[in-house]
């Protein structure tokens, strides 16, 4: 499943100041976007699949924290050794 910029929909919660009631409002990106809008261009152009999902950006940023180390190319290889090492001890290549 890949991110479509374009489609993303957000909901807004508003506090009316006058009598103290709270309402929600559905804005869609789609529709505030003009539809020359360069962004419709490279949306339709670009595949952003290839992009990490921001859980996982934030737990290689915690694991870098917990094991003191420096380097996103470090964080990786030691995730890809530790999930190696976790298919061989429970035999999922057999």
């Amino acid at each position: 499943m890949g991110i479509n910029i374009l489609k993303m929909e957000e909901v807004i919660l508003h506090k009316n100041e006058n009598n103290n009631t709270e309402q929600v409002q559905m804005v869609s990106v789609e529709q505030l976007v003009p539809k020359n809008h360069i962004l419709r261009k490279i949306d339709k152009h670009i595949d952003f699949n290839f992009i990490y999902d921001l859980v996982v950006l934030i737990k290689l940023v915690i694991l870098q924290y917990f094991f003191n180390i420096n380097s996103m190319r470090q964080t990786i290889r030691e995730v890809e050794v530790n999930l190696a090492s976790s298919v061989l001890r429970t035999g999922l290549l057999r």
